[in-house]
Protein backbone atom coordinates (compact mmCIF):
# COMPACT_ATOMS: atom_id res chain seq x y z
CA UNK A 1 0.00 0.00 0.00
CA UNK A 2 2.76 2.34 1.07
CA UNK A 3 4.57 1.76 -1.91
CA UNK A 4 1.10 2.33 -4.43
CA UNK A 5 0.81 5.85 -2.18
CA UNK A 6 4.29 6.84 -2.93
CA UNK A 7 3.86 6.38 -6.88
CA UNK A 8 0.82 8.40 -6.92
CA UNK A 9 2.29 11.29 -4.80
CA UNK A 10 2.11 13.79 -6.68
CA UNK A 11 5.59 16.99 -6.48
CA UNK A 12 5.51 20.24 -7.30
CA UNK A 13 9.03 20.84 -8.03
CA UNK A 14 9.19 17.72 -10.02
CA UNK A 15 6.20 19.30 -12.42
CA UNK A 16 8.56 22.78 -12.68
CA UNK A 17 11.33 21.09 -13.47
CA UNK A 18 9.71 18.69 -15.87
CA UNK A 19 7.62 21.31 -17.77
CA UNK A 20 8.18 25.00 -16.60
CA UNK A 21 10.24 26.17 -19.32
CA UNK A 22 7.09 24.92 -21.65
CA UNK A 23 4.37 26.29 -19.31
CA UNK A 24 6.56 29.53 -19.76
CA UNK A 25 6.78 29.69 -23.78
CA UNK A 26 2.85 29.10 -23.81
CA UNK A 27 1.34 30.68 -20.90
CA UNK A 28 1.75 33.87 -23.40
CA UNK A 29 -1.20 32.28 -25.15
CA UNK A 30 -3.96 32.41 -22.61
CA UNK A 31 -5.12 35.50 -22.02
CA UNK A 32 -6.63 34.33 -18.64
CA UNK A 33 -3.43 33.64 -17.50
CA UNK A 34 -1.92 36.45 -18.88
CA UNK A 35 -4.15 38.38 -16.45
CA UNK A 36 -3.85 36.67 -13.79
CA UNK A 37 0.04 36.82 -14.07
CA UNK A 38 0.21 40.70 -14.34
CA UNK A 39 1.72 41.48 -11.13
CA UNK A 40 4.22 39.08 -11.14
CA UNK A 41 8.11 40.23 -11.41
CA UNK A 42 9.92 36.73 -12.86
CA UNK A 43 9.81 33.38 -14.85
CA UNK A 44 10.19 31.37 -11.61
CA UNK A 45 7.25 33.13 -9.96
CA UNK A 46 4.97 33.05 -12.98
CA UNK A 47 5.26 28.99 -13.44
CA UNK A 48 5.10 28.70 -9.45
CA UNK A 49 1.50 30.31 -10.35
CA UNK A 50 0.44 28.49 -13.01
CA UNK A 51 1.39 25.37 -11.80
CA UNK A 52 -1.08 26.10 -8.58
CA UNK A 53 -3.88 26.97 -10.83
CA UNK A 54 -3.33 23.48 -12.32
CA UNK A 55 -3.79 21.83 -8.75
CA UNK A 56 -6.22 23.84 -7.19
CA UNK A 57 -8.75 24.45 -10.65
CA UNK A 58 -8.38 21.65 -12.87
CA UNK A 59 -7.19 18.72 -10.52
CA UNK A 60 -10.78 17.48 -8.09
CA UNK A 61 -8.23 14.91 -7.03
CA UNK A 62 -6.76 15.38 -3.02
CA UNK A 63 -3.29 14.09 -4.14
CA UNK A 64 -3.08 16.12 -7.40
CA UNK A 65 -2.82 12.87 -9.32
CA UNK A 66 -3.64 14.38 -12.81
CA UNK A 67 -1.68 17.36 -12.76
CA UNK A 68 1.19 16.37 -15.11
CA UNK A 69 -1.18 15.39 -17.42
CA UNK A 70 -3.51 18.13 -17.12
CA UNK A 71 -0.43 20.28 -17.65
CA UNK A 72 0.64 18.27 -21.00
CA UNK A 73 -3.01 18.82 -22.63
CA UNK A 74 -3.20 22.36 -22.08
CA UNK A 75 0.54 22.75 -23.71
CA UNK A 76 -1.17 21.10 -26.63
CA UNK A 77 -3.81 23.58 -26.58
CA UNK A 78 -6.84 21.41 -25.88
CA UNK A 79 -8.54 23.72 -23.77
CA UNK A 80 -7.52 26.96 -21.78
CA UNK A 81 -7.01 28.62 -18.02
CA UNK A 82 -10.94 29.76 -18.21
CA UNK A 83 -12.09 26.10 -19.36
CA UNK A 84 -11.41 24.55 -15.33
CA UNK A 85 -15.42 23.86 -14.74
CA UNK A 86 -15.27 21.59 -17.81
CA UNK A 87 -11.82 19.92 -17.37
CA UNK A 88 -12.53 19.43 -13.84
CA UNK A 89 -15.81 17.74 -14.09
CA UNK A 90 -14.46 15.38 -17.62
CA UNK A 91 -11.67 14.20 -14.69
CA UNK A 92 -13.75 13.45 -11.61
CA UNK A 93 -16.60 11.49 -14.03
CA UNK A 94 -13.36 9.74 -15.02
CA UNK A 95 -11.93 9.27 -11.71
CA UNK A 96 -15.06 7.88 -9.99
CA UNK A 97 -15.98 5.73 -12.80
CA UNK A 98 -13.04 3.22 -13.43
CA UNK A 99 -15.04 0.01 -12.46
CA UNK A 100 -17.48 1.10 -15.25
CA UNK A 101 -14.31 2.00 -18.06
CA UNK A 102 -13.07 -1.32 -17.52
CA UNK A 103 -15.81 -3.18 -17.64
CA UNK A 104 -16.30 -1.56 -21.00
CA UNK A 105 -12.35 -2.39 -21.98
CA UNK A 106 -11.64 1.34 -21.71
CA UNK A 107 -8.61 1.61 -20.55
CA UNK A 108 -8.28 3.41 -17.36
CA UNK A 109 -4.94 5.02 -17.73
CA UNK A 110 -5.50 8.54 -18.16
CA UNK A 111 -2.14 8.93 -20.54
CA UNK A 112 -3.75 6.53 -22.95
CA UNK A 113 -6.20 9.56 -23.27
CA UNK A 114 -5.90 12.82 -24.70
CA UNK A 115 -8.83 15.63 -23.16
CA UNK A 116 -10.85 15.36 -26.23
CA UNK A 117 -11.12 11.71 -26.24
CA UNK A 118 -11.92 11.87 -22.47
CA UNK A 119 -14.17 14.02 -23.33
CA UNK A 120 -16.33 11.94 -25.97
CA UNK A 121 -16.40 9.28 -23.36
CA UNK A 122 -17.97 11.18 -20.99
CA UNK A 123 -20.41 12.37 -23.36
CA UNK A 124 -21.06 9.16 -24.33
CA UNK A 125 -21.60 7.49 -20.56
CA UNK A 126 -23.91 10.65 -19.32
CA UNK A 127 -25.95 11.36 -23.02
CA UNK A 128 -24.33 14.68 -23.10
CA UNK A 129 -27.03 16.67 -25.60
CA UNK A 130 -25.65 16.92 -29.37
CA UNK A 131 -25.75 20.19 -31.11
CA UNK A 132 -28.63 21.25 -32.95
CA UNK A 133 -28.62 21.89 -36.69
CA UNK A 134 -28.72 24.62 -38.62
CA UNK A 135 -32.33 23.99 -39.20
CA UNK A 136 -33.76 23.16 -35.94
CA UNK A 137 -32.34 26.29 -34.42
CA UNK A 138 -34.16 28.59 -36.95
CA UNK A 139 -37.53 27.16 -36.23
CA UNK A 140 -36.27 27.56 -32.37
CA UNK A 141 -35.32 31.11 -33.58
CA UNK A 142 -37.48 34.25 -31.30
CA UNK A 143 -37.71 37.35 -32.45
CA UNK A 144 -35.59 38.63 -29.18
CA UNK A 145 -32.82 35.89 -30.41
CA UNK A 146 -33.23 37.83 -33.90
CA UNK A 147 -32.41 40.97 -32.72
CA UNK A 148 -29.13 40.42 -30.95
CA UNK A 149 -27.62 38.04 -33.71
CA UNK A 150 -26.65 39.67 -37.12
CA UNK A 151 -27.12 37.05 -39.84
CA UNK A 152 -24.12 37.54 -42.15
CA UNK A 153 -25.24 34.53 -44.46
CA UNK A 154 -28.48 32.46 -44.71
CA UNK A 155 -27.99 30.02 -47.48
CA UNK A 156 -27.63 26.63 -49.18
CA UNK A 157 -24.09 26.55 -48.11
CA UNK A 158 -25.10 27.15 -44.49
CA UNK A 159 -25.54 30.11 -42.35
CA UNK A 160 -23.03 32.29 -40.68
CA UNK A 161 -23.78 34.37 -37.55
CA UNK A 162 -22.53 37.08 -35.22
CA UNK A 163 -24.25 36.71 -31.50
CA UNK A 164 -24.51 39.98 -29.91
CA UNK A 165 -25.24 38.83 -26.62
CA UNK A 166 -24.76 36.14 -23.98
CA UNK A 167 -28.50 34.60 -24.23
CA UNK A 168 -27.98 34.78 -28.48
CA UNK A 169 -24.22 33.33 -28.42
CA UNK A 170 -26.26 30.10 -25.69
CA UNK A 171 -28.76 29.86 -28.11
CA UNK A 172 -26.57 29.18 -31.34
CA UNK A 173 -23.75 27.50 -29.40
CA UNK A 174 -26.61 24.65 -28.36
CA UNK A 175 -24.63 21.33 -27.64
CA UNK A 176 -21.42 22.60 -27.98
CA UNK A 177 -18.55 22.49 -25.17
CA UNK A 178 -17.49 26.84 -25.75
CA UNK A 179 -17.15 28.21 -22.84
CA UNK A 180 -19.35 31.63 -24.46
CA UNK A 181 -22.29 29.06 -25.10
CA UNK A 182 -22.20 27.87 -21.69
CA UNK A 183 -25.15 27.96 -19.27
CA UNK A 184 -24.06 25.33 -15.76
CA UNK A 185 -20.87 27.33 -15.48
CA UNK A 186 -19.17 30.51 -16.15
CA UNK A 187 -20.20 32.23 -19.53
CA UNK A 188 -17.09 33.91 -20.86
CA UNK A 189 -19.52 35.33 -23.40
CA UNK A 190 -19.10 38.98 -22.82
CA UNK A 191 -15.29 39.05 -21.97
CA UNK A 192 -14.44 37.46 -25.64
CA UNK A 193 -16.91 39.73 -26.83
CA UNK A 194 -15.40 43.05 -25.56
CA UNK A 195 -12.28 42.40 -27.05
CA UNK A 196 -13.99 41.16 -30.78
CA UNK A 197 -17.14 39.67 -32.52
CA UNK A 198 -17.47 36.38 -32.31
CA UNK A 199 -18.63 34.46 -35.14
CA UNK A 200 -20.53 30.92 -35.44
CA UNK A 201 -20.78 29.32 -38.86
CA UNK A 202 -23.15 26.19 -39.33
CA UNK A 203 -22.54 24.21 -42.38
CA UNK A 204 -24.61 22.46 -44.62
CA UNK A 205 -23.84 19.15 -42.85
CA UNK A 206 -24.71 21.08 -39.18
CA UNK A 207 -20.65 21.22 -38.28
CA UNK A 208 -20.39 23.99 -35.85
CA UNK A 209 -17.52 26.12 -35.72
CA UNK A 210 -16.61 29.47 -33.81
CA UNK A 211 -14.64 32.12 -34.62
CA UNK A 212 -12.67 34.62 -33.10
CA UNK A 213 -10.34 37.61 -34.56
CA UNK A 214 -8.49 40.51 -32.76
CA UNK A 215 -5.96 40.26 -30.08
CA UNK A 216 -6.54 36.81 -29.12
CA UNK A 217 -7.74 34.57 -32.04
CA UNK A 218 -9.30 31.25 -31.71
CA UNK A 219 -11.07 28.98 -34.33
CA UNK A 220 -12.55 26.26 -32.82
CA UNK A 221 -14.88 23.39 -33.73
CA UNK A 222 -18.13 22.17 -31.74
CA UNK A 223 -16.12 20.02 -28.84
CA UNK A 224 -14.01 23.51 -28.30
CA UNK A 225 -11.15 22.20 -29.94
CA UNK A 226 -8.75 23.90 -32.05
CA UNK A 227 -9.24 23.48 -35.57
CA UNK A 228 -5.95 22.41 -38.08
CA UNK A 229 -4.15 25.05 -40.07
CA UNK A 230 -5.56 22.99 -43.33
CA UNK A 231 -9.41 23.32 -42.66
CA UNK A 232 -8.49 27.05 -41.61
CA UNK A 233 -6.79 27.53 -45.06
CA UNK A 234 -9.90 26.18 -46.18
CA UNK A 235 -12.31 28.75 -44.76
CA UNK A 236 -9.29 31.41 -45.62
CA UNK A 237 -9.69 30.63 -49.41
CA UNK A 238 -11.68 27.48 -50.52
CA UNK A 239 -15.17 28.65 -48.92
CA UNK A 240 -17.28 31.07 -50.78
CA UNK A 241 -18.70 33.01 -47.11
CA UNK A 242 -16.13 32.28 -44.48
CA UNK A 243 -13.52 33.55 -46.87
CA UNK A 244 -15.23 36.73 -47.00
CA UNK A 245 -15.09 36.79 -43.52
CA UNK A 246 -10.91 35.92 -43.24
CA UNK A 247 -10.43 38.93 -45.77
CA UNK A 248 -12.38 41.53 -43.93
CA UNK A 249 -10.98 40.24 -40.29
CA UNK A 250 -7.67 40.18 -42.02
CA UNK A 251 -7.61 43.16 -43.37
CA UNK A 252 -7.94 45.33 -40.04
CA UNK A 253 -4.69 43.02 -38.80
CA UNK A 254 -2.55 44.84 -41.44
CA UNK A 255 -3.94 48.31 -40.85
CA UNK A 256 -2.64 48.30 -36.94
CA UNK A 257 0.14 50.85 -36.54
CA UNK A 258 2.20 47.36 -35.26
CA UNK A 259 2.14 44.42 -37.19
CA UNK A 260 3.65 41.96 -34.53
CA UNK A 261 -0.26 41.12 -34.49
CA UNK A 262 -0.65 40.17 -38.20
CA UNK A 263 2.60 38.31 -37.23
CA UNK A 264 1.62 36.19 -34.46
CA UNK A 265 -1.84 35.56 -36.30
CA UNK A 266 0.52 33.98 -39.38
CA UNK A 267 2.37 31.94 -37.00
CA UNK A 268 -0.23 30.53 -34.98
CA UNK A 269 -3.27 30.09 -37.98
CA UNK A 270 -2.22 30.56 -41.52
CA UNK A 271 -0.60 27.24 -43.48
CA UNK A 272 2.92 29.14 -45.33
CA UNK A 273 3.38 32.70 -46.18
CA UNK A 274 1.30 35.65 -45.90
CA UNK A 275 2.17 37.60 -49.07
CA UNK A 276 0.22 40.93 -48.17
CA UNK A 277 1.42 40.85 -44.74
CA UNK A 278 5.10 40.64 -46.33
CA UNK A 279 4.25 43.40 -48.54
CA UNK A 280 3.73 45.70 -45.02
CA UNK A 281 6.65 44.14 -43.50
CA UNK A 282 9.13 44.95 -46.22
CA UNK A 283 7.82 49.00 -45.90
CA UNK A 284 8.36 49.05 -42.64
CA UNK A 285 11.12 51.70 -43.07
CA UNK A 286 8.44 54.61 -43.05
CA UNK A 287 6.60 53.49 -39.99
CA UNK A 288 7.04 55.39 -37.09
CA UNK A 289 8.13 52.71 -34.51
CA UNK A 290 10.93 50.97 -36.52
CA UNK A 291 12.05 48.74 -33.42
CA UNK A 292 9.09 46.81 -32.87
CA UNK A 293 8.38 46.40 -36.51
CA UNK A 294 11.84 45.13 -36.80
CA UNK A 295 11.06 42.99 -34.24
CA UNK A 296 7.77 41.93 -36.00
CA UNK A 297 10.26 41.11 -39.18
CA UNK A 298 12.72 38.84 -37.45
CA UNK A 299 9.87 36.80 -36.17
CA UNK A 300 8.35 36.67 -39.61
CA UNK A 301 11.30 35.35 -40.76
CA UNK A 302 12.42 32.90 -38.12
CA UNK A 303 8.74 30.99 -37.61
CA UNK A 304 7.57 31.40 -41.30
CA UNK A 305 9.99 31.68 -43.73
CA UNK A 306 12.52 29.77 -41.54
CA UNK A 307 15.42 30.53 -44.50
CA UNK A 308 17.27 33.21 -45.56
CA UNK A 309 15.23 36.74 -47.20
CA UNK A 310 17.13 38.14 -49.14
CA UNK A 311 14.36 40.69 -50.01
CA UNK A 312 14.32 41.71 -46.12
CA UNK A 313 18.16 42.03 -45.32
CA UNK A 314 18.51 45.60 -46.03
CA UNK A 315 15.97 45.88 -43.19
CA UNK A 316 16.70 42.73 -40.97
CA UNK A 317 20.13 44.06 -40.67
CA UNK A 318 19.55 47.61 -39.18
CA UNK A 319 20.60 46.98 -35.62
CA UNK A 320 23.18 44.73 -34.30
CA UNK A 321 20.15 42.94 -32.28
CA UNK A 322 18.02 42.07 -35.64
CA UNK A 323 20.83 41.41 -37.74
CA UNK A 324 22.19 38.41 -34.67
CA UNK A 325 18.64 37.29 -33.81
CA UNK A 326 18.17 36.75 -37.85
CA UNK A 327 21.54 35.15 -39.19
CA UNK A 328 21.99 32.69 -35.79
CA UNK A 329 17.74 31.93 -36.78
CA UNK A 330 17.84 31.61 -40.00
CA UNK A 331 21.97 30.63 -41.34
CA UNK A 332 23.72 29.24 -38.01
CA UNK A 333 21.23 27.01 -36.18
CA UNK A 334 20.34 25.48 -39.32
CA UNK A 335 24.32 24.27 -39.73
CA UNK A 336 25.24 23.95 -36.19
CA UNK A 337 21.75 22.99 -34.43
CA UNK A 338 22.40 25.49 -31.66
CA UNK A 339 19.18 26.74 -30.25
CA UNK A 340 20.40 28.77 -26.89
CA UNK A 341 23.21 31.40 -27.43
CA UNK A 342 24.05 34.56 -25.56
CA UNK A 343 25.11 37.70 -27.80
CA UNK A 344 28.82 36.88 -27.18
CA UNK A 345 28.22 32.75 -27.94
CA UNK A 346 26.23 33.72 -31.25
CA UNK A 347 28.62 36.43 -32.69
CA UNK A 348 31.51 33.46 -32.14
CA UNK A 349 29.61 30.72 -34.21
CA UNK A 350 29.17 33.56 -37.04
CA UNK A 351 32.89 33.95 -37.38
CA UNK A 352 32.60 30.11 -37.68
CA UNK A 353 30.19 30.33 -40.80
CA UNK A 354 31.16 32.26 -44.26
CA UNK A 355 27.83 32.81 -44.78
CA UNK A 356 26.53 34.24 -41.88
CA UNK A 357 30.05 36.52 -41.45
CA UNK A 358 29.46 37.52 -44.78
CA UNK A 359 25.84 39.21 -44.13
CA UNK A 360 27.21 39.97 -40.78
CA UNK A 361 29.51 42.38 -42.53
CA UNK A 362 27.36 43.67 -44.63
CA UNK A 363 25.18 44.69 -42.22
CA UNK A 364 27.51 47.00 -40.06
CA UNK A 365 27.95 49.16 -43.64
CA UNK A 366 24.14 49.22 -44.31
CA UNK A 367 23.30 50.85 -40.26
CA UNK A 368 22.42 54.37 -40.62
CA UNK A 369 22.94 56.40 -37.47
CA UNK A 370 19.84 56.06 -34.88
CA UNK A 371 20.73 59.16 -32.44
CA UNK A 372 21.06 62.62 -32.86
CA UNK A 373 23.25 64.59 -30.37
CA UNK A 374 21.53 68.26 -29.36
CA UNK A 375 21.77 70.42 -26.30
CA UNK A 376 19.14 68.54 -24.66
CA UNK A 377 21.13 64.83 -25.15
CA UNK A 378 20.72 61.70 -27.24
CA UNK A 379 17.54 61.44 -29.10
CA UNK A 380 16.11 58.03 -30.03
CA UNK A 381 15.22 58.85 -33.73
CA UNK A 382 12.91 55.87 -33.63
CA UNK A 383 10.55 57.18 -31.14
CA UNK A 384 11.55 60.54 -30.68
CA UNK A 385 12.11 60.62 -27.30
CA UNK A 386 15.49 61.92 -25.15
CA UNK A 387 17.38 59.16 -22.93
CA UNK A 388 18.50 59.26 -19.97
CA UNK A 389 22.67 58.54 -19.28
CA UNK A 390 21.51 54.70 -18.44
CA UNK A 391 19.11 54.14 -21.54
CA UNK A 392 22.01 55.18 -23.93
CA UNK A 393 24.54 53.04 -22.25
CA UNK A 394 21.83 50.35 -22.97
CA UNK A 395 20.37 51.35 -26.25
CA UNK A 396 24.32 51.50 -27.93
CA UNK A 397 25.16 48.12 -26.35
CA UNK A 398 22.00 46.40 -28.06
CA UNK A 399 22.98 47.70 -31.44
CA UNK A 400 26.78 47.05 -30.52
CA UNK A 401 28.01 50.03 -30.80
CA UNK A 402 30.83 52.30 -28.69
CA UNK A 403 30.33 55.35 -27.52
CA UNK A 404 33.86 56.49 -28.53
CA UNK A 405 34.07 54.11 -31.65
CA UNK A 406 34.22 55.60 -35.51
CA UNK A 407 30.85 53.89 -36.44
CA UNK A 408 28.95 55.20 -33.37
CA UNK A 409 25.51 55.33 -34.94
CA UNK A 410 25.23 59.37 -33.97
CA UNK A 411 24.02 62.43 -35.81
CA UNK A 412 25.37 65.74 -34.78
CA UNK A 413 23.94 68.62 -34.30
CA UNK A 414 26.16 72.24 -33.57
CA UNK A 415 25.76 72.92 -29.99
CA UNK A 416 25.73 77.02 -30.08
CA UNK A 417 28.05 78.47 -27.54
Amino acid sequence: MRIHQILLEYNRQITINRLGDKIFQKYHEDQTLIQQTQKLDNKEEIIDFIVRVFEINFDPTPNKMYVQWIIREWLKTSFRAEDSHRVKEVIAWFNDNKVLLKNNNISIDINKHSFHQLQDITDKFIGQEAPLSGKHLKRQLSSQIREESEILYDGPEGLLVSPRTEAASCFWGKGTKWCTAATTSTNYFDRYNKMSPLYIWINSKDEKYQFQFGRSPQFNDSRDMAISKELIEEFRTGNSVTSKLFDREEQKLLELESLYQAVIYTKAFIKGRWPKLEENLLAIKSTNRLVESLDALVDYTKFVIKDRWPEAEPLLLLTEYTAINYIMSCIVQKATSRFAYSEKSALRYIRKNPEAMKIYKMGKKLRPPLYRVTEQGLTDLDYGQTLSETEVEYHLHINGHDEEAEDAPFIYEPINN
